[in-house]
């Protein structure tokens, strides 16, 4: 059925072997090659991945509040620092970066004011993921204590109306109404 013949291994060693041995061996080696193209292909694009999703590439993919208009960011600023927020994403569209640089002499600042901003990522289209860090001023608690009463304590509360009494409104004025 199957013919042998000797041949000399990787040893130096003659071995009986099935005549055959050599297509298979070819068939084997090409089926190592193609796997290893293969891994080789597969390891590239797994690389490549890594390297777009760490340059923001695949940013745009999250879901996050848009606006249009600077008139819309000052806002979204403004309810944020409202909420409590310390920080908030949001892409933003035909707003220019000098705009977004205005944004603490745009906004009224009873709740705080933007610390910084970051532009995360740009878009070819103009749309910016932006990531803006908020600073709270004492006058949000002050709000809380007499509008809302949000869960303050007597004492709390007390302690906000005395700050806002020794003039803890620094620049910003609440006009009256939160007194």
């Amino acid at each position: 059925m199957f013919t042998t013949k000797m041949i000399l291994n990787e040893n130096g060693i003659y071995v009986k072997v099935n005549a055959d041995y050599k297509r298979i061996r070819r068939i084997y080696m090409k089926f190592l090659k193609g796997l290893g193209r293969f891994l080789l292909v597969i390891i590239a694009l797994f690389i490549i991945g890594v390297e777009l999703y760490l340059h923001g590439v695949f940013d745009f993919y999250e879901k996050l509040d848009k606006v249009t208009s600077t008139g819309e960011l000052y806002e979204y600023t403004v309810d944020a620092l409202a909420e409590g927020k310390s920080e908030f994403k949001i892409y933003a569209t035909n707003i220019s970066e000098s705009d977004i640089k205005k944004i603490n002499s745009e906004i009224v600042g009873f709740y705080g004011s933007v610390n910084s901003y970051t532009i995360l990522n740009e878009k070819s289209d103009g749309t910016k993921k932006l990531k803006i860090s908020l600073k709270a001023s004492g006058n949000q608690n002050v709000y809380k204590a007499l509008v809302d009463n949000d869960n303050i304590s007597l004492n709390e509360r007390e302690q906000a109306i005395s700050h806002h009494r020794r003039g803890g409104r620094k620049s910003y004025d609440c006009s009256g109404a939160c007194c």
